[in-house]
Formats: C-alpha cells, structure tokens, sequence
C-alpha cells in the first residue's frame, strides 16, 4: 500500500513528510473536498485554473467577497422587481425575471420617464379601486377597451342596479312583479290615458251641444233677422249671401254657441269681427314673438282673459312684407342694406308687464339631440357655459351627429346660387325617390328652407322643372294625405322669413352666400342675418328638424369675420358652420394674435406640415396655458387677463373628443423630448377629422 501511494503523482508531489503527518493528510483531505467543490461548480477554465494555482486561498476570499456583494445585489434586484410589480408600473412578468428580459420590458417606459410622477398617482389610485373591490369594473373596461370617461355614469349605473335588486329582494310587491305584468301595466295606463282623452272631448262636445242656439228674429223684413234664424237663411240660398262680417254681427251667437273657437289672423279679426258684435273668455295669441302690440289690440280688447306664446329667441315683427318704398325714393335695393324695425311684439310687452312667465322646458321636436344642442346651449342657456336649460331627449346613439353639411363649389350673385340651388334640387329629387315606395307611415317628410327670395324662387323653379317622375308624384302625394300618426305635411320650398311654425322630418338649407364669381373670400354681406335680429331668424331655421338637417353652404365658418363689432347674428352663423364641421360643440376659438415664441410657431408648422394643411377645408386653432415666467404670460396685458388664462384647464393628457384631439405641450426639456412622437400621434388623428366630419366637397 505505502509503495502505491508512494507511485502515486500526487504524493510524490507533496512530498513523503506531508501526507505521512496528520496535519499533512487533513490538508490532503480538504484539498480534495475543495477540488470537488470546484469541480461540482464547473467555472471557466481560467477561473478553475487558478483556483488550483499556488497562492489559490487568496483568490478564493477574493470570490468569497465577491459573491457576497452578488447576493446582495440579487436580494436588491428581487426587492426593486417586486415593489416594480406592486406599483402597476410593471405588469407581470410570467414567471420570466431574467435581469435582461425585465429591462427589455422597461425600455419602453424609461422613454417616457417624464410622465412617471402621473403614472405613479394613476397607479396609487388604482391600488385605492383595488382595495375597495372597483379595480375590476376599471380592468373590464381596459379589456373591451371602452371610454374611460363612461366609467363614472357606469360606476353609478351599477350601483343603481344593485340598490334596486336588493329593494326588489326586500318588498315582496317587487319581488312577486314580472316583466310581462310591468309591460300590461304600462299598456293598461296608455289606454286609460287615451281613453281619458277621449271621454274628455266627448264631454266637451255634449256640453256644447246641450247649449242652446239663440233662435233670434225670424219676422218682419230678413234684412233685419238675427242668430240662427239668418244662418238658416243664409243656408237656402244659392246666391247674393251676406258678407261675412255682416252675417257674423247679426248671427254671432249663434255662431259662437256652435263654434266656440275660432282661429284667425290680426287681420281677419279686424276684417271679420266688428268691434261690438262679439267676445271671448280666452284669447290665446300664438307665435306671439312675430305680432305687433298694435296688430293684438283688436284681439285683447274682445277678450276677458289673454295667454300668450312665443319664443323672443324666435323671428321678431317684421317688416319683410311691407317695404313697399322703392330704391329711388330712399328705399332699400335689396334686403341686404335694410335693417330691423324698431318695433316689438306683444311678447315683449306681456315679458315687461307680467314678470312671472311660465317657461316650456321642454323640446319635443328633434329626434337627435344634436339637432337641438347649438339652439340649447346659445339661445336657452340661463348660465354661462351651461348646455343650456331645454330639457332634451337623447337618442339610443348618444355619439350620433344628424347634421350633414355640405360643401358647394359655389359662386353668390344677385342674391342667388346657382350651383347650391342645382345641388339642393338634385338631393331633394333623390330623397324623393329613394322614399317614394315605403309604406305612408314611414315616408319622411321634408322642407327645403332658403335664405332669402330670390334664392328660393330659384329652387322652385328648378325643381319645377326637373321634379317630373312617377315616384315623385307618389313621394308628394303620401306627405298631403298624412297617416293616422301624423296629419298632412306637404313638401315646403320657402324663405327663412316664413318658415317660422313649420317642421318636418328633414330639412335642407341651402345657405346661398358664397364668394362672388373671380374671388376667393366671401363678402361679408349676410342679409337678413346681418341685422340685428339676425340670430332670431337663425334660431328658428336650425330647430325645423326632426330627424336630420342637410346644410349646403359655399364658405366655412373661417369665411366668415367676426370682430367685437360684428352684429350676433353673424356671430351665430360662424359658431354653428364650426359647429357642423367639427361635430362637437367645445372647438377651438381663433385669438388673431401672433405667436409669443419660436416653440409656438414650431408647434404649429410642425402640425401643419405633417397634416397637410394647404386645400384643407378643416380650421386649426392652438392654445398655450400660461405659465409664470414663460413667453406666454407675456401676452395679456392686464391682470384680468392673466387670471383668465390662468384659470384655463388644458388636458394634461391627449384626449380623443369626437373629431378633436388635444394634447398639452409644454417648453420644458421632459417634453420636447417626445415632443416629435406626440406631433406624430397629433397628426395621425387629425387626418381622421375630415372622414369623422362628413365634409363632402363638390
């Protein structure tokens, strides 16, 4: 055995005197429980080379030191991962925590290192959900990737709901009630109410005819016979009948025992009616907004007790039809150099006199709201920035915009537009036609509004001229029988100032100003709109629709000037062209003013150039908030102004709002750093406004 060892290459190395002593074969032993360990660990070659070198032990601590600030970093790493996966920052990682996998992954968020404060707030409060058990309504809707600004309204939607499922659990009249009984119930109501309305005109018919007729004189000379006893006079005869205001001041109570109502115009009244020959216990004055106080008079003074109605956001009295002064004795040429009267109308009167109107809230007419939400918010809002005081009906579409607008390559001249007319007349035959073969009840009815005459004249006669088809002819028929649902509405062709009272299903406005033929900008000449009364007559001509307005216009609203001295009407008209174009009622405003810095104008050229802003019929409007000590708190110029732009709230965050996108820039470095990807991101929506809009060019 000695000899073998002895042979052996390690001893001989070591030498006899070491592994023949005890401490020599313990040193043997642990080198060999090293050797395996190393061997076990399986380093590189060059680390395993010197481990077994001379002078290795020191090599050794040196590693032993080494790993230990290792495992601290791991432990370090671990604990940053894990908070990293807390905060939300960080989704999960699959079970994969490579170190370079986990930067793989955080590379995209190091980019937007700037936004990291908002990103943390944001995940604070979703830990907030989450420990109240909401987080899964807000993960719901990232899921099906749904408006985040729906979440309140469905948050509370949800809670409605399970309030009236725990009541319903709770009262057994709940509990034990089923659908089909709700629905028998709502039927059993609408037929009560129709029957109750019915029973309530039968009453009043069977009232008025237990009345008695005043007979009256039936003797002597017929010239001197009165009440029923002329009526029946006047029935036999085949000619030479009384005129009608003598028959009325002899038989008017008999008339007025069998006909207690009566409607007329201010004029038939006084044309009819003698002052003395009868009166009223109520008198209703209707679109009362457009009637002189003198016109009335003949009707108040025939009544004990008046109601009057009408809108003074409608058409005021008007001398349209009375200009009758020629243009070489002082008179106006064209509606265009006349103004308002300086009359108002017994509506205004009555608002003075009686200082406690009640107000109709509600506005049955439009289908869509968005139909009624310009009229809403500009004519019928009591308080500044509110959408107005009408209550309105959404639709089952709430996005749903029923405006189509239009865009003629068209030219004004001689109050006239020959292309927005031929264009009005071909939409209209084409409506026609498309409709013509439905069932009666569900033909929609339509109007065609001008805005002034000459323009309307214009399309009658072409309509006259190229409306000859069967379908047509039927189309026109269906809408002068009327159905069961509605009454006779025919087919309009009028001006903006008798339109007033009408409405039907759709409604096509031709807007017949333009720029004049060899120019480019539009003379700021509007008519009847230029007055100053001009928003009155708009009003009335953007609220005649029930279903859908087709506004044709030759000019935008950036056609359209408007300064501090500009009369509201054309202010209106600008407002409702921006209002139609970009779908959205809360659009940019034009300042005029110059840009404050070169980051400004390199905003805006960079927008510009991207989007492709030349030939673009779409208007673009920037906004900078104020901010202490930048270039934009230099351009106010009293306190007021400072405090205003102050207050002002721009989007900290890009927001997508039907056709719009915002998004806030900012001079600091964080910002221009991404600034090129938000213009990019910018751009790419904008050039999704003019398919959003619907703008057609012609």
């Amino acid at each position: 055995m000695e000899s073998k060892i002895a042979a052996h290459q390690v001893f001989a190395t070591v030498g006899e005197q070491a592994w023949l002593s005890p401490n020599g074969c313990r040193s043997l032993q642990l080198s060999a429980q090293i050797g395996r360990a190393i061997a076990a660990a399986s380093p590189d070659a060059a680390i395993r080379e010197r481990l077994f070198l001379k002078g290795a032990s020191s090599f050794r601590r040196s590693l032993e030191s080494v790993s230990s600030s290792i495992n601290q970093a791991v432990e370090s790493y671990h604990t940053a991962l894990n908070r990293l996966l807390k905060s939300s920052v960080l989704p999960g990682t699959g079970g994969d925590d490579e170190p370079r996998s986990i930067v793989e992954r955080l590379s995209p968020l190091i980019a937007q290192l700037s936004s990291l404060r908002e990103w943390l707030e944001v995940a604070r409060r979703r830990s907030h959900l989450q420990s109240d058990g909401i987080d899964v309504l807000v993960s719901a809707f990232e899921d099906a990737q749904l408006s985040l600004d729906r979440l309140p309204e469905t948050f509370g939607a949800l809670a409605h709901y399970h309030r009236a499922m725990r009541a319903r659990q709770n009262l057994p009249v709940l509990r034990n009630m089923k659908s089909l009984d709700l629905e028998n119930e709502r039927g059993r109501f609408v037929a009560a109410d129709e029957a109750l309305k019915k029973r309530q005109r039968e009453a009043v018919r069977m009232k008025l005819l237990k009345s008695e007729i005043p007979v009256g004189t039936g003797s002597g000379p017929k010239r001197d016979w009165t009440d029923l006893q002329c009526l029946r006079n006047e029935f036999t005869k085949q000619a030479k009948h009384l005129p009608i205001r003598r028959l009325l001041s002899r038989s008017g109570r008999a008339v007025v025992a069998m006909k207690p109502c009566f409607m007329m115009s201010p004029l038939s009244l006084a044309k009819f009616l003698s002052s003395r020959s009868m009166n009223f216990d109520l008198l209703v004055i209707d679109e009362a907004s457009q009637m002189k106080p003198e016109d009335s008079l003949g009707g108040l003074l025939r009544a004990k007790k008046v109601v009057v109605v009408g809108d003074p956001n409608q058409l005021p009295p008007s001398d349209f039809f009375s200009r009758v002064t020629p243009a070489d004795e002082g008179g106006a040429e064209n509606e265009d150099e006349s103004d308002d009267i300086d009359a108002e109308s017994i509506l205004d009167w009555s608002l003075k006199t009686f200082h406690a109107p009640r107000r109709l809230k509600w506005h049955y007419r439009s289908r869509c709201e968005s139909l009624i939400a310009f009229s809403n918010r500009e004519f019928y809002s009591s308080k500044l920035g509110s959408y107005g005081d009408l209550v309105t009906f959404p639709n089952a579409q709430p996005e749903s915009f029923s405006i189509d607008f239009v865009r003629v390559n068209g030219n004004y001249k001689a109050s006239r537009n020959p292309a927005e007319v031929a264009r009005v007349v071909e939409a209209a035959i084409d409506f026609m036609i498309q409709h013509a073969d439905l069932p009666d009840e569900e033909i929609p009815t339509l109007g065609i509004v001008a805005i002034n005459i000459e323009q309307r004249d214009a399309i009658r006669e072409e309509f006259n001229r190229s409306g000859r088809d069967e379908a047509i002819e039927r189309y026109l028929n269906a809408c002068n029988k009327g159905t069961g649902k509605r009454g006779p509405e025919p087919f309009f062709i009028k001006n903006l100032e008798n339109v007033q009272g009408d409405e039907r299903d759709f409604i096509m406005i031709s807007l017949t100003y333009g720029p004049e033929v060899g120019q480019e900008r539009v003379a700021q000449r509007f008519g009847p709109i230029a007055r100053s009364q001009g928003h009155r007559r708009l009003n009335v001509l953007f609220t005649r629709a029930r279903q859908r307005i087709v506004l044709f216009s030759s000019m935008g609203s950036d056609d359209v000037l408007v300064s501090p001295t500009t009369k509201r009407g054309v202010r209106v008209l600008r407002d409702y062209l921006r209002y139609v174009e970009f779908g959205r009622l809360e659009v940019g405003i034009a300042t005029g003013r110059d840009f404050d810095s070169d980051f400004e104008r390199d905003v805006r050229s960079r927008l510009a150039r991207g989007a492709g802003l030349s030939g673009r019929s779409a208007s673009w409007r920037f906004g900078v908030p104020y901010r202490p000590g930048g270039s934009a708190s230099r351009s106010p110029d009293s306190l007021y102004g400072r405090r205003r732009v102050r207050r002002r709230r721009v989007p900290q965050r890009e927001e997508r709002a039907g056709s719009r996108s915002f998004a806030r820039v900012g001079s600091s470095r964080e910002r221009l750093d991404h600034f090129a990807g938000l213009v990019d991101r910018l751009v790419r929506r904008c050039r999704l406004t003019d398919r959003s809009i619907g703008v057609r060019a012609s």
